[in-house]
């Protein structure tokens, strides 16, 4: 069997696909020999051509995600902080593409597990049948390099494809990530296995219809949302661009002093910043003490501000 040939074949299947209804369990696990951490999940996930699908995953950590074919609904089960369930509505558009869709230069997991692999056969390097198992054909594939450098997947994914129906019963992808200006790799493997599959079954009416549960925020914009901590990271420009640059920043108070930490990789180079701002007794002055360090020397400058 050519392995592109089956994945070209996978991929009409999916095109062809007028609807679908599968439940899967989806593991993610991380670490090391040392130490691993391990989740699982059981997914629920409805499909109805072209942009029409339902995604489920129970639990208090759980989500749900409902496309009707004109807005784009993602509520999660359990909010920041804790709080109850927050619901989000964006209008759907051509120019972004549906979740659960298989794409190569997006890895895996986050509640972004792909179901829909219409574009298998796309960017491929490489492509090779590895072995026969339970009537699949487990295929090995390396996509050409993905333009997210803090991504970096080193082994070929995984599929184990029906030999019959040309579906992906399994899934498996290894994908390395690597914070902005940091040198650690952390490794991640995501699987997929689809444990119930129907093409084309005759959907229950409502099955892509939206209804918040009880008690849930409920906010709606042109954009998604997202929460985040007292830190954050960027990468920008390709790693042979001499423009590359990678930033990872936070921040916190220590007693009266609000601290600034930053971190820069330019031109190959890490530089790294700490800004300490005391606010004076009477609130009339700031001061401010600057560290400033590369891997051959380090400063440190000190200033006032007069703020009123």
């Amino acid at each position: 069997m050519d392995a592109f040939a089956l994945l070209t074949s996978v991929s009409q299947t999916y095109r062809n696909i007028e609807s679908l209804a599968l439940e899967a369990l989806v593991i993610n696990e991380s670490g090391d020999e040392d130490s691993r951490n391990r989740s699982q999940a059981r997914i629920v996930f409805k499909y109805a051509a072209p942009s029409r699908l339902r995604y489920e995953q129970g639990g208090r950590r759980g989500m749900v995600q409902v496309a009707d074919g004109r807005r784009m609904h993602t509520c999660l089960n359990r909010g920041p902080m804790g709080r109850g369930p927050r619901c989000h509505s964006v209008p759907m558009a051509p120019e972004r593409p549906l979740p659960h869709v298989f794409r190569s230069d997006l890895p895996s997991g986050g509640g972004n597990e792909p179901f829909l692999y219409q574009a298998i056969s796309e960017q491929v390097a490489s492509s090779e049948v590895v072995r026969e198992e339970h009537g699949c054909y487990v295929v090995a594939v390396t996509y050409l390099k993905s333009q997210h450098s803090m991504m970096l997947t080193r082994m070929p994914v995984l599929f184990w494809i029906d030999g019959e129906t040309f579906l992906v019963k399994t899934f498996l992808q290894e994908v390395g990530h690597r914070t902005p200006a940091e040198e650690e790799i952390t490794w991640t493997t995501h699987t997929i296995s689809v444990q119930k599959i129907e093409m084309n079954p005759s959907l229950p009416d409502g099955t892509f219809e939206f209804v918040p549960p009880a008690g849930a925020v409920v906010t709606a914009g042109e954009h998604g949302f997202v929460s985040g901590g007292g830190g954050g990271g960027f990468v920008k420009f390709a790693d042979d661009d001499p423009r590359h640059i990678e930033h990872r920043g936070s921040h916190e108070w220590d007693g009266e002093t609000f601290v600034e930490h930053s971190k820069w990789k330019l031109r190959g180079t890490t530089l790294i910043f700490e800004r300490r701002l005391t606010f004076s007794e009477n609130g009339q002055e700031l001061e401010i003490v600057e560290r400033a360090q590369s891997p051959a020397s380090q400063t440190e400058t000190s200033c006032s501000l007069r703020l009123k």
